[in-house]
């Protein structure tokens, strides 16, 4: 099946669907009928079974603002609801289609959290602030960085969804959906995807040619252990990879570990300019046996402090005193291989 049929297929399936079940039931059966390609576009892949509508800026995108919405935008009472009583923040402006109901967001601090509040702006009336929807995880900074909330559309039918950002490096994504109901919201359901993730090595920092070869050898090896702990639910399982290190050797790599110090990533050559780094939650220190003699191995997430990427990080590092010494670096990237499940609850009634 290509992706095309697989798109035209899993639409008319789900559609068919629509009229009787709830959104999160028809939302993911549409997303069990996609290719496992559909799924690199990321959130993408789930249109037009899901629209997501887009915020519009008051400043980026004031030719798009009504003189409505830059009024409700620049109420005191919208900046204090959005804990933003300078005025230092952009306000984002997005209206559920159809309806005298908006929605005010910013977007705060590094984590890029997000605070929304709601107005009610019937014609000929004061706007006012009402309630949230009840499937809204709160709404006063609590979805930060790859977690949005916005207005959308569930096979046409109007919606508030907060979910994760579907992208190269997600295993799981969550929606929660509370469905625009006549004077009111309706059900809340959720859905949660997990998928499947291909890995492949695609670029190589060689300081030492040997070890470099022998590395890039066991480079995914390497990245598969540490995404069985990085990504178990069990919080105290170990990282172990290859053959039983002499005592002295794991005692120097526990040393280490505990001294809590994040090496610089290897680079060499023309790629220096790109300068990747480790993030900085905390990675892994190893014993690893390579060109006939053991090293230090230091396996992590890409990434600047606690901003992490995509890719693995795998460097090996020869230990000189106090110092360690670069010989090779590896990067593999991850990319996602079709859905798993998706899984649907109903957890609460309407409001």
């Amino acid at each position: 099946m290509n992706v095309r049929t697989g798109l035209a297929t899993a639409l008319v399936l789900a559609a068919s669907a629509a009229q009787a079940a709830p959104p999160c039931d028809h939302i993911a059966a549409f997303a069990r009928q996609l290719p496992p390609k559909a799924w690199t576009a990321g959130d993408k892949a789930l249109f037009p079974a899901l629209i997501f509508d887009e915020f519009r800026s008051t400043i980026g995108d004031a030719k798009k603002i009504s003189p409505l919405e830059a009024s409700l935008a620049a109420r005191g009472d919208v900046k204090a609801a959005l804990n933003d009583d300078g005025g230092q923040w952009t306000v984002f402006v997005d209206r559920l289609a159809g309806t005298n109901l908006y929605a005010l967001s910013s977007f705060q601090g590094t984590l890029r959290c997000q605070s929304t509040v709601f107005l009610e702006a019937p014609p000929g009336a004061e706007p006012r602030i009402v309630d949230r929807p009840p499937g809204d995880s709160g709404g006063e900074g609590e979805d930060c960085w790859t977690t949005v909330a916005g207005f959308a559309r569930a096979f046409g039918q109007p919606i508030w969804v907060v979910h994760d950002i579907i992208q190269g490096s997600t295993t799981k994504a969550s929606f929660v959906i509370t469905p625009k109901a006549a004077g009111g919201w309706g059900a809340i359901c959720s859905i949660d995807l997990t998928f499947k993730a291909d890995y492949s090595l695609i670029e190589r920092q060689c300081g030492d040619a040997a070890i470099c070869k022998a590395g890039a050898k066991v480079a995914n090896d390497v990245n598969l252990a540490y995404r069985r702990v990085r990504e178990s639910d069990n919080k105290d399982e170990v990282f172990t990879f290859g053959q039983p290190a002499p005592a002295g050797m794991v005692d120097r790599v526990r040393a280490l570990q505990d001294d809590n110090v994040t090496p610089d990533f290897p680079n060499f050559g023309p790629a220096k300019a790109e300068m990747r780094s480790f993030s900085g939650g905390a990675p892994i220190f190893f014993p690893i046996h390579v060109g006939g003699r053991w090293y230090v191995g230091v396996v992590g997430q890409e990434g600047v402090g606690w901003r992490e990427d995509e890719n693995t990080l795998f460097g090996v590092y020869a230990q000189r005193g106090e110092t360690l010494e670069p010989l090779a670096g590896f990067v593999i990237a991850r990319s996602l291989a079709g859905l798993v499940k998706a899984e649907v609850d109903r957890p609460d009634s309407p409001n």
